[in-house]
């Protein structure tokens, strides 16, 4: 403010000759007053005035009053005129305006609120004398130095007028009000007085406000705890994103700001990170997301910008902790691969199912980790259990494992388990009906099996008629051959030439040579019966009288069987009236023969079932019994019917008789003619007559 001078000039005439009279501009005069000037005599008064910016130029001034009222606003000399009695006299009187300071107009002077109290949103701080000096040489502008004007600051009106109370340092700006919200501003107006040094002349027309901005909130959040990850998840380093966390610090949540009196938006409080508090103050090398880095402290800055996107104020301070936490170890687990029912407990050798034992899978897995659980998963990602049974029972199948920390964050390390359970083989029964011995001897042992069908009968399921494929499955046979050499093939001779013996057929799966199952196959080769004797004649007289003396006679045929072979009493004999053995004699021990001769043909089958109709094989001496039954019967009254009583003289010397002489041959024959012609039957026999003499 300027401040408004006024001059009065009082001029009273006295005499202008007086010699002890002064001029006006002998007298000191001050801001405030002039020394009063007493004339007399009669005069005119004319006043003027030079002007300042054009000398030489006088400006009249319209007053004949002895006194005139000026407000200069310059240095300005005062003229006056004095006639007195034609006299003029003239006075001057500089009035010497000394300017006031000016004060140029400065904005709001800005600061961001800080925490040295504990509170960046109360818009207290504390400001250094430095703090405002730097505002001097803006207020004083390019036309006045600090040298010779003084500054001072004032919190009112009152205080910058009277120049009473200046603002002392440090300086602590006040709070805001406590119903204020934390994103408000809080504006203090500061009045500046401006002192000439050496005139005292002031100004104190300019102000400004002291303006403090609240910092940004921000709400304590979580460390960012990831599981160590990447191509390498044992060296310590992971990949983090960052703005996990953002929204949080900024925001807050439920806990941190249940009621949700941030008001801070992603666009006016963005958010930046920084591995040093240095480097977030500075705002330079901030890092972003995706971080791939080990443990590390992050830190952050929130800035407050305007609408148009202008800085206003920014926060920065300690973020979070980045953890890499890390993985436990899923050791690498493995169980042998098993042949389906190679077990005890594994009653189904064909479902694919096998009761392994995984007692011990769960301590290798962990080899001594604690603070771990582990899930096991099934191929179709179903929970089998947190371990497994110690009898665990599964087909085929790749099982995952995951061994996770008790931490929130559930790091976890992978392995699998690989369950194979492999078909076993399944061997059918192979019967092959015994043989009696054959070949070229038939007394040897050995006999020629067909063997074109075994390994198909071994391999078929004689239920559905499937047979195992030799693609999946191999089949061996340990056999003796002919040599007695022990022999191993993929199959036997045929024809298969061998004595009675056990052939083991091993079948074996193709992937798992470990799956097998052994089969034995008898072979059997029965001998045939021993034959001692293949014929057996019987020769037997009829003992009938009479009619009944006919040549056939009752027979027991079994009573023959010892003469045909030692082992008869296990063997079955049976007799046949034809060569063709079609007519079986059906009770052998009672059997009539055919008159006078008779041919039975002989079956000997030993106990397992081995034939003999010959005593070779296959040669032509049959076996069969020949009965011969001798019609014998003479007559009683043979010799009265045929005359055959014959008498002849003793033809020995008389001192030496006997009763002992010669028939003639003719008798002998005649009496054979006529026994032969007594019975019809006699004619049908080759008849041998014998004579038997006796004394009379």
């Amino acid at each position: 403010m300027m401040m408004e001078l006024m001059m009065v000039v009082k001029i009273m005439v006295i005499s202008i000759l007086a010699g002890a009279g002064k001029y006006l501009n002998d007298y000191p005069g001050t801001i405030n007053s002039r020394p009063l000037y007493e004339f007399t005599g009669t005069t005119t008064v004319k006043w003027y005035y030079e002007e300042s910016t054009n000398p030489g130029e006088f400006i009249p001034i319209d007053s004949n009053t002895s006194s005139i009222y000026v407000t200069p606003t310059v240095t300005t000399t005062y003229y006056i005129d004095v006639t007195t009695n034609g006299v003029l006299c003239t006075a001057s009187y500089t009035h010497t305006v000394n300017p006031n300071p000016t004060a140029e107009t400065i904005p709001d002077y800005v600061f961001c609120d800080d925490e040295t109290d504990g509170d960046g949103t109360n818009g207290s701080i504390t400001l250094s004398e430095d703090d405002f000096t730097t505002l001097i040489p803006s207020i004083l502008g390019d036309e006045q130095s600090s040298d010779d004007f003084s500054v001072s600051f004032y919190l009112s009106e009152e205080e910058v007028e009277s120049g009473d109370n200046p603002i002392t340092f440090p300086y602590t700006s006040p709070t805001k009000e406590s119903s204020a919200l934390h994103w408000e501003s809080i504006s203090t107006p500061i009045y500046v007085r401006v002192t000439n040094n050496q005139t005292g002349c002031i100004n104190f027309e300019t102000e400004f406000n002291l303006v403090v901005n609240p910092l940004p909130i921000t709400f304590e959040v979580e460390d960012i705890i990831v599981c160590d990850d990447g191509e390498n998840v044992r060296d310590g380093v992971s990949t983090f994103d960052l703005e996990l966390r953002t929204s949080e610090l900024r925001s807050g949540n439920e806990t941190t700001d249940p009621s949700d009196e941030d008001n801070q938006s992603p666009d006016n409080f963005p958010i930046t990170y920084y591995l040093s508090i240095d480097d977030a103050n500075n705002s330079s090398d901030a890092i972003t997301s995706p971080y791939e880095t080990s443990d590390v402290t992050i830190f952050y800055r929130i800035e407050k910008l305007d609408n148009d996107g202008n800085l206003i104020c920014f926060k920065t301070g300690e973020a979070f902790d980045l953890i890499v936490q890390e993985l436990p170890v899923a050791n690498e687990v493995s169980i042998s691969r098993q042949c389906d029912g190679d077990s005890d407990l594994d009653t189904d050798s064909q479902d694919g199912i096998f009761p392994f034992d995984t007692s011990g899978i769960q301590n290798i897995l962990l080899s001594g980790q604690e603070n771990v659980t582990t899930y096991y998963y099934n191929e179709n990602d179903e929970l089998i259990g947190n371990t497994l049974p110690e009898i665990f029972e599964t087909g085929s199948q790749i099982i995952t494992i995951h061994v996770e920390n008790n931490t929130p964050e559930k790091c976890y390390d992978e392995t699998t388990l690989e369950f194979i359970v492999d078909d076993s083989p399944e061997a059918y029964e192979v019967i092959i009906p015994s043989q009696c011995d054959d070949g070229p001897s038939d007394i040897d042992g050995f006999s020629e099996f067909d063997t074109s069908s075994i390994t198909e009968t071994l391999l078929t399921n004689p239920a559905n008629n499937q047979m195992q494929s030799l693609d999946d499955y191999s089949v061996e046979y340990q056999f003796l051959d002919e040599n007695g050499n022990t022999i191993t093939a993929s199959s036997l001779p045929n024809p298969f030439n061998t004595k009675t013996q056990t052939v083991i057929a091993t079948i074996t799966n193709n992937i798992n040579t470990t799956c097998t199952i052994s089969e034995e196959i008898q072979f059997t080769v029965d001998p045939l019966p021993v034959i001692t004797n293949n014929l057996i004649t019987i020769k037997q007289c009829d003992d009938g009288e009479g009619a009944e003396n006919d040549g056939i006679t009752l027979h027991d045929l079994t009573e023959s069987q010892l003469l045909f072979s030692e082992n008869y009493a296990n063997e079955i004999f049976e007799y046949y009236e034809d060569e063709g053995l079609t007519e079986k004699i059906e009770d052998p021990t009672f059997f009539y023969n055919d008159p006078l001769y008779d041919e039975i043909w002989v079956k000997i089958i030993s106990e397992d079932g081995c034939e003999r109709i010959t005593k070779t094989q296959n040669g032509n001496d049959r076996l069969k019994i020949e009965i011969t039954v001798g019609a014998s019967q003479i007559s009683p009254t043979f010799m009265e019917d045929n005359n055959t009583f014959y008498t002849v003289c003793e033809d020995s010397p008389s001192d030496n008789q006997d009763g002992i002489s010669v028939f003639s041959n003719s008798v002998i024959q005649e009496i054979y003619n006529k026994l032969v012609d007594s019975r019809e039957i006699f004619q049908q026999q080759n008849i041998r007559v014998t004579l038997h003499c006796f004394k009379r």
